[in-house]
């Protein structure tokens, strides 16, 4: 399953030098998750957008929008370390 999730980010175009800004319209508790998925599947640069949209607008922060063109992966690599072994509770 996570090499499924992990081919989900590449198809995305996202690769792990990537940063990666997560907001949501519920407070945060949503995108806090898909940032830690994030970072345990090999995403380091992963962060969360403190007060969501409104607040970075609200300093004056630019928005960019733009379509995403995926591009084409035989299969993603997954690094050794990724997913982090050490994340695992047993």
């Amino acid at each position: 399953p996570q090499r499924l999730r992990r081919n989900l980010v590449d198809d995305l175009g996202v690769t792990p030098a990537d940063a990666i800004v997560v907001y949501d319209a519920e407070g945060g508790r949503r995108a806090a998750r898909i940032v830690w998925t994030l970072r345990f599947l090999g995403y380091p640069k992963a962060a969360l957008l403190d007060g969501g949209l409104a607040a970075w607008r609200g300093i004056g922060g630019e928005v960019e929008t733009r379509t995403n063109a995926p591009r084409p992966i035989a299969e993603a690599v997954v690094a050794p370390a990724s997913p982090q072994e050490a994340w695992y509770l047993l």
